[in-house]
């Protein structure tokens, strides 16, 4: 949390930088937090805060999985990916096939995803359930790039991982997700399936899709509209559906009607900020937690 200790807090509690500055971008993993400030440094929030070195190169993004973390840096005018482990792990760059650059990140579990500026989408790690979405499921260590059936081609704008599931957002505003299914977090409308490795449309969304966020087992979209429209796992109301129960096929979250701005889903909770600027999070049965933001 990066509060100088171990202790868990039920509250916001504010964190303090060392070197002050503007917090820009948050980014909040399975066992970790990191943090871009608005100069372009990296930190990872611990019991210990410390710097993340990029070689003097500016963090245009970042994002955190179990374990790994990734940022998109700006190296003399090249867009590169570079990712570590733990926070006192030196960053190794990762290199997209065909000098391609990264236009967006997305961390899952055990893998990685990249949006590269021609809209071709990239993943390594575990493939265990085809959550890389290349038609297979042998781990890579380097990128492989994610197979569209039947051979065409999405131009991908927007990526999201989840536990063992991938997701992402085309620029024609359709949802795409693989990978692990046993809990219907595909949003195909089934369950129980263990691997699907490759992109399935979530076509309950029709050509709506603005942005897609995973937890563990469930994942969320936001549309162009304003409304949410979440699928998967349920235990813990994650699907802000007013019960626990799974839930394959995409639904409208309650209470929240199109005034939905900002989504973002972790772990087994899936938080909003609506247009009034006010922050609603569900992660327990049949509850909505409203804070208003300062």
């Amino acid at each position: 949390l990066g509060t100088n200790g171990t202790t868990g807090v039920s509250v916001p509690t504010q964190v303090t930088l060392p070197g002050g500055g503007t917090v820009e971008q948050v980014f909040a993993g399975s066992s970790r937090t990191v943090v871009r400030k608005t100069d372009g440094t990296v930190w990872n929030l611990g019991s210990t805060t410390v710097q993340v070195n990029l070689g003097g190169n500016l963090a245009l993004e970042v994002a955190a999985g179990t374990d790994s973390s990734c940022a998109r840096v700006d190296n003399a005018g090249s867009t590169e990916v570079w990712c570590w482990t733990t926070p006192s792990s030196l960053p190794a760059q990762v290199v997209l096939p065909g000098s391609r650059q990264a236009t967006g990140l997305a961390a899952g579990d055990h893998h990685v995803c990249a949006v590269a500026g021609d809209g071709t989408a990239w993943c390594w790690g575990t493939n265990s359930a085809g959550q890389l979405g290349n038609g297979g499921t042998v781990t890579s260590s380097t990128p492989v790039q994610v197979t569209w059936l039947g051979g065409g081609t999405v131009n991908v704008v927007q990526m999201t991982a989840g536990n063992s599931h991938t997701c992402a957002v085309a620029s024609d505003h359709k949802v795409y997700c693989w990978g692990a299914n046993d809990q219907g977090q595909l949003g195909n409308k089934q369950s129980g399936q263990a691997v699907n490795p490759y992109p399935v449309w979530v076509d309950a969304l029709g050509t709506s899709g603005q942005s897609v966020t995973a937890g563990a087992f469930h994942t969320c979209a936001l549309e162009t509209n304003g409304q949410l429209w979440c699928w998967g796992a349920n235990a813990k109301n994650q699907l802000g559906q007013g019960t626990t129960v799974a839930n394959p096929t995409p639904t409208q979250a309650l209470f929240l009607g199109n005034n939905v701005q900002v989504v973002d889903a972790g772990g087994n909770r899936t938080c909003v900020i609506k247009v009034d600027k006010t922050l609603w999070c569900f992660d327990s049965p049949a509850a909505q937690i409203s804070l208003t933001c300062p």
